[in-house]
């Protein structure tokens, strides 16, 4: 319910105004304007439940990465460029 009275707040005499320059400038701005008047609210509240989601998937895994312990093993690349060190000429062979 709170989504239709948001809805038809968005109905003001400059939004209709706007609207009306956009179809005499060019149909197309009119019509996206128009179609952001009817929409721009339930787009808005689906990006918003979209980013909720996202932010708590990344809150999840940031838990499993903390919660892994810090003593991982290296890979055989990382551990054979520090044995290399920064003096050595085979990457440039």
């Amino acid at each position: 319910m709170n989504c239709m009275r948001n809805t038809r707040a968005r109905w003001s005499p400059l939004s209709i105004g706007l609207m009306d320059v956009g179809f005499l400038v060019a149909w197309p701005l009119g019509l996206a304007i128009l179609a952001y008047i009817l929409s721009g609210d339930h787009l808005r509240t689906a990006f918003d439940e979209h980013l909720q989601h996202e932010l708590n998937r990344l809150e999840e895994e940031r838990r499993k990465l903390d919660s892994m312990p810090s003593s991982l093993p290296k890979s055989r690349v990382a551990s054979a460029f520090s044995k290399a060190g920064p003096s050595a000429d085979w990457a440039f062979s």
